[in-house]
């Protein structure tokens, strides 16, 4: 992942840094990313397809469900309730949030969005993170969860904060070519960044 210096995302992330909103202050980011793996990201991208694949020809869909991506504890995944719909399937057969398993895509997909936090948040290793950890969101709704946790800076800052948000993201990555993944591991995680 290759970190893609633009000046008008920088522009915004200042307005998003430090911000002071009655007794909390935001410290928020937009960062553009390239998907073409250089150096480290290749070896890394070649492990994670690698386990990957063992994972996928040898487990049941419950070792990629609600696993503790942090620890090899057992006493944090016993806390887990496995999903009904998928206890009874086989890892060929399980969907997730990212899509099918069975296609080499999906697993990309996954590989990629692991390389894209692990480059976003470099103290921390994300290569534990299972496909059940996202959500798939549409993009309008993605802007208005956005646009609802930015309202108050919104008020703070010029009129037109919001759209000029959206306008320079748009020129950025094109949203309507755009999936967008929420990272959302699942709350019995502990220390999801402890690898």
């Amino acid at each position: 992942m290759k970190f893609l210096e633009d000046e008008k995302l920088f522009q915004i992330t200042q307005e998003l840094s430090d911000v002071l909103c009655g007794t909390r202050i935001i410290n928020g980011r937009i960062e553009a990313f390239s998907c073409k793996r250089a150096g480290t990201e290749k070896k890394i991208a070649h492990t994670l397809a690698e386990k990957f694949n063992n994972e996928f020809e040898s487990s049941p869909s419950e070792l990629w469900k609600h696993q503790n991506v942090g620890s090899s504890s057992s006493s944090a995944r016993d806390k887990i309730k496995p999903n009904s719909e998928t206890t009874n399937k086989t890892y060929h057969d399980a969907q997730s949030p990212l899509g099918d398993f069975q296609e080499m895509g999906t697993r990309r997909l996954l590989t990629d969005l692991i390389l894209t936090l692990n480059a976003s948040f470099p103290d921390y290793d994300f290569s534990a993170v299972k496909p059940d950890h996202f959500q798939h969101l549409e993009i309008p709704a993605t802007a208005v969860l956005v646009n609802e946790k930015l309202s108050e800076i919104a008020t703070r800052k010029d009129f037109n904060f919001l759209n000029n948000l959206w306008k320079v993201i748009d020129e950025v990555i094109v949203l309507s070519e755009c999936d967008v993944f929420s990272y959302t591991p699942p709350d019995s995680i502990d220390d999801m960044f402890v690898a």
